[in-house]
């Protein structure tokens, strides 16, 4: 047990439990949370935060609770909560009290837990830290208590280092990254927004219900968890969503659903998903898709900070024809424009202008980007035209080629000066409009990594519709573009079952600077046309879904909702490149939980209850 007397300085440092010194005053401290109505400290054995103490505090006498962040010699201590910093002074000549005990100051470790006790002062005029909120303040601690020594750090949680620790080790030990002001602000942002999105809804008469998490397997989605059951043979399948249990409360008459839920799909991870993530899911009825983004765009303009109003809205073959890609970041121009076609090949340009310069700085990180997520065939050329002389500079793989010197004679007198412009070229136009929507955003992001990137400073949400409502997969058979329930659009249903790849869908995806963030449609409730579908379009046995069938056939509203996916919205909303950062307890990139050490071998009893062979 720390257990040191300071002599003379009215101060007992102990672990466990606070004692008032001979020179404290007689009469016991002023708590004031007993007598006020303070939200943050109503419920705690402290008076205040260490973040809110101001002048206008100077004489009263304060509890405190934190982990101390630094310790200055034999002077002070800064001490810590997640709402900010105090100064706690332990050697004052104002206050006439002699020097701490260097002894004592040894053993305070940082990020020890202590309870100080003691009198706020203003701080004398040539010592206030502006860079401090509590920086014309500090206090003198007439008790200080250890109420937890730290003996285990392999990483401090300051902001000033939280970034460069390495990732592995802030998964191994998220207990103490989640104390660092990063994660702290984001779960606190988060939980901010989820509370208000409830209120919203909750005001909308919409109600919350919660839906089985150990579930029956989907056919015809991503891949599943399959939990076992300790009935031989007999499994359970954790929900990609909980789409068919919110058509079934549609059925039941909650016509307006909402949840916050948590999904799993046992896919490949990259820095925007998770095998376990949380989306908003909302449902229906009595909707068309233009009453669903309605409500969508009410409540994000409700819980979102700068939002770019009006929402902006393309349908699917706009954005690739446009952009490239159906989730493009609209807050910046360069789209792709159709120059025709030369020389047995559809050519495709975009242009950058002002970032010839630029290009100079990054050429390298976007040739490595291009290596990892374009193929070794795609055709694709920087023309960099100078913005003093006007020589254009051609950058790519052979600049020797025929295609490439016919290319800058075409467009040589369309270029101006600084202009940054990307060509590419395929004999197939989808091809093409893929590679060059994929070239933009890697150029775009490393642009805006430097500062060059000329772009609105608001956050652009966008509305893709119309999309397609089936597609071929790599075995030549088709699949729903969206999922098996999706409702065809009313304009292409006389196509249906004669030509399904030229039917769009009542389908629709919200995109948010250029990633999606929230996608839904309208569903089928006409209980045949399911039927169909499913049996004549993407050969899927009807009887997998005789329930959803069956619930239809009972006298099922129209019905239509969207999922939005928390952990991507709140990753931009935090300005984070990663969903990691805002979610409490993540897995890494393999899929594992360093800190708890899962997934996990199981004993072989446990095997044997629920069949499993090791």
């Amino acid at each position: 047990m720390l257990k040191q007397s300071l002599t003379n300085s009215g101060l007992l440092l102990q672990c466990g439990r606070v004692i008032r010194t001979s020179s404290s005053s007689s009469a016991p401290l002023k708590h004031v949370n007993k007598q006020t109505n303070h939200k943050l400290t109503r419920y705690s054995i402290k008076t205040h935060t260490c973040g809110e103490l101001r002048e206008t505090d100077a004489g009263k006498l304060v509890t405190l609770c934190g982990w101390i962040s630094y310790i200055r010699g034999k002077q002070f201590l800064l001490i810590k909560d997640h709402h900010g910093l105090v100064q706690v002074l332990l050697k004052s000549k104002q206050n006439q009290r002699p020097q701490i005990s260097i002894d004592l100051i040894k053993n305070l470790s940082l990020e020890t837990v202590v309870r100080v006790n003691g009198e706020v002062v203003t701080r004398p005029q040539a010592q206030v830290n502006p860079g401090m909120d509590t920086g014309t303040i500090e206090v003198i601690p007439h008790q200080i208590e250890v109420l937890n020594p730290c003996t285990h750090m392999p990483f401090r949680t300051s902001a000033s280092v939280g970034d460069e620790v390495n990732e592995d080790l802030r998964l191994k030990y998220r207990y103490l990254d989640i104390r660092s002001d990063k994660i702290q602000r984001n779960l606190r942002k988060r939980a901010h927004l989820i509370s208000k999105m409830r209120r919203f809804l909750d005001e909308q008469d919409f109600i919350e219900v919660e839906t089985p998490t150990l579930c029956k397997s989907t056919p015809g989605g991503a891949d599943e968890f399959v939990v076992p059951s300790s009935k031989p043979g007999l499994c359970y399948s954790l929900p990609q969503s909980p789409q068919l249990l919110k058509q079934f409360l549609m059925v039941g008459g909650v016509d307006r659903y909402y949840q916050v839920a948590k999904c799993y799909r046992d896919e490949p991870l990259h820095a925007n998903r998770q095998l376990e993530f949380t989306q908003l899911d909302i449902e229906m009825s009595y909707v068309t898709q233009e009453h669903v983004i309605h409500l969508i765009q009410d409540l994000i303009e409700h819980v979102w900070p700068k939002p770019y109003l009006p929402f902006q809205r393309m349908t699917y073959n706009q954005a690739m024809t446009l952009y490239g890609c159906d989730k493009p970041d609209v807050r910046y121009d360069a789209v792709l424009d159709n120059i025709g076609s030369f020389d047995g090949f559809n050519v495709h340009r975009i242009s950058f202008d002002g970032s010839a310069k630029s290009f100079i700085n990054i050429e390298q990180a976007v040739r490595g980007e291009m290596r990892k997520n374009l193929p070794q065939s795609c055709n694709v050329a920087f023309l960099v035209c100078d913005e003093d002389s006007g020589h254009v500079e051609v950058k790519c793989r052979d600049k020797d080629s025929a295609m490439v010197g016919n290319l800058l004679a075409l467009m040589r007198s369309s270029l101006h000066l600084g202009q940054l412009v990307v060509v590419c070229w395929d004999e197939d136009t989808e091809v093409v409009q893929h590679n060059l929507g994929r070239t933009r955003v890697l150029l775009a992001t490393e642009l805006d990594r430097i500062g060059a990137l000329k772009r609105c400073t608001e956050d652009a949400f966008l509305w893709i519709t119309d999309f397609p409502m089936f597609e071929m997969n790599k075995l030549n058979q088709i699949k729903a573009v969206h999922h098996p329930f999706t409702a065809p659009h009313p304009d292409d249903q006389h196509k249906l079952f004669q030509f399904p790849l030229e039917v769009r869908s009542e389908a629709y995806d919200l995109v948010l600077n250029g990633e999606e963030v929230g996608g839904g449609s309208i569903r089928v409730h006409n209980p045949e046309l399911q039927h169909r579908i499913l049996s004549e379009i993407l050969a899927i046995d009807p009887n997998d879904f005789q329930v959803l069938i069956d619930a239809l056939s009972s006298g099922a509203p129209p019905h239509g909702g969207l999922a939005l996916g928390l952990d991507r919205l709140i990753s931009i909303l935090c300005d984070s490149d990663s969903i990691k950062d805002v979610i409490a307890f993540p897995k890494n990139s393999a899929g594992n939980d360093t800190m708890v050490g899962c997934p996990m071998s199981v004993k072989k009893s446990v095997a044997d209850k629920y069949g499993l062979k090791i």
